[in-house]
């Protein structure tokens, strides 16, 4: 095996503030038309970042072009701006989609609600 793709188990991990959470553990309290709407928002976050991450290959490989006139590399800049427009409606959507969950909860976290402290 190449040493390359070892992992590396003397590394810190990346945030000791964040409580440990498995992606497969159950979320407390997250049942009924809660789990709905999170799963929806949790879908429309993944395809849009799919879809913004597949428009960038083409534009990354329009930049890495030798021969590119200055207009199509303008074109790829402005492709790439409304890409980023996009990404950040995503993410604010669904920021407020994520708090407004977190506002109908009916209990809070006792440790999330001691780190916020």
């Amino acid at each position: 095996m190449d040493p390359v793709v070892l992992p590396v188990s003397s590394l810190p991990p990346a945030n000791d503030s964040l409580p440990p959470h498995r992606f497969f553990e159950p979320v407390p309290d997250l049942t009924g038309r809660n789990a709905a709407a999170f799963a929806y928002n949790s879908d429309r976050l993944v395809r849009h970042l799919f879809e913004i991450s597949l428009s960038l290959y083409p534009l990354r490989a329009e930049l890495h072009r030798t021969d590119a006139t200055v207009s199509e590399i303008r074109s790829a800049g402005a492709a790439i701006a409304g890409l980023l427009d996009s990404l950040d409606t995503v993410i604010r959507d669904t920021g407020l989609a994520m708090l407004a969950l977190a506002l109908e909860a009916d209990d809070t976290d006792p440790e999330i609600d001691q780190q916020a402290s």
